[in-house]
């Protein structure tokens, strides 16, 4: 995974950025993208270089890989990244949001809806 596959990335296509980044948000921030929608959607665009010639960091590279490791898995990428990653060095505060909106509290803070004068405490 070091962004050499010339693989576009999908935050970079025009009609992604203006439904998700740009004037059409309002109306579409509450869509559901599927990791093969998103790829498809990069796929329309032409490569960035060769692969392996140059690097560019690419956002679907991420996706492919969480599928790539689905498939050999069998199971899905959030629940073997905490098994074999963040439960084993104890990264309690690490998680896969999925389509979850709210941010949790940083540890050792009440959450917002509980906070007094609009400052934590701890």
């Amino acid at each position: 995974m070091n962004h050499t596959s010339g693989i576009f990335n999908f935050t970079e296509d025009a009609a992604f950025s203006k439904k998700v980044l740009g004037i059409e948000f309002l109306e579409s921030r509450y869509d559901d993208w599927t990791p093969q929608q998103v790829i498809a959607l990069a796929l329309q665009n032409p490569p960035q270089f060769e692969p392996g010639t140059s690097w560019k960091y690419s956002n679907t590279n991420y996706l492919l890989l969480g599928l790539i490791i689905e498939k050999l898995t069998g199971r899905p990428y959030a629940e073997e990244i905490e098994r074999r990653i963040t439960r084993p060095l104890a990264m309690r505060a690490t998680y896969f949001p999925g389509t979850d909106p709210h941010v949790p509290a940083p540890p050792g803070t009440t959450p917002p809806s509980r906070r007094t004068r609009g400052r934590p405490t701890t």
